[in-house]
């Protein structure tokens, strides 16, 4: 009987989670691979996704500036997809063109602004 006990508990928990907008599949692999209670697994919030919307970036093919923006304004700029600018912020993009001179590169450009007291 203890199974049947720990199975309503399980979909008891999985409603909670839903309720606090936690995946199924996230409460499952945290309760299965990451060993966690079901207390924790359901209601500790899922991390935000990052935001690219506020941050300036700079799209350069060796030394030429190709495109200034967020990353919607140089998609636009330059037919390339979310997915493909994003994958030039990786440390996989930048090992494998590392050597390549004429590599597109997606930097971040810092906020220079001051905040006035």
């Amino acid at each position: 009987m203890k199974e049947l006990a720990e199975y309503r508990n399980h979909h008891e928990w999985l409603a909670i989670a839903k309720n606090n907008g936690i995946p199924t599949t996230t409460f499952l692999v945290r309760v299965k691979s990451l060993k966690w209670d079901y207390k924790r697994a359901a209601t500790q919030s899922v991390m935000p996704k990052r935001s690219y919307k506020n941050v300036e970036y700079a799209l350069y093919k060796g030394d030429n500036l190709l495109a200034i923006g967020s990353l919607e304004d140089i998609a636009e700029q330059t037919g390339k997809t979310m997915g493909a600018l994003k994958f030039m912020r990786t440390p996989s993009y930048e090992r494998k063109v590392e050597n390549s001179k004429n590599a597109m590169i997606l930097e971040i450009l810092e906020n220079d602004e001051e905040e006035i007291s």
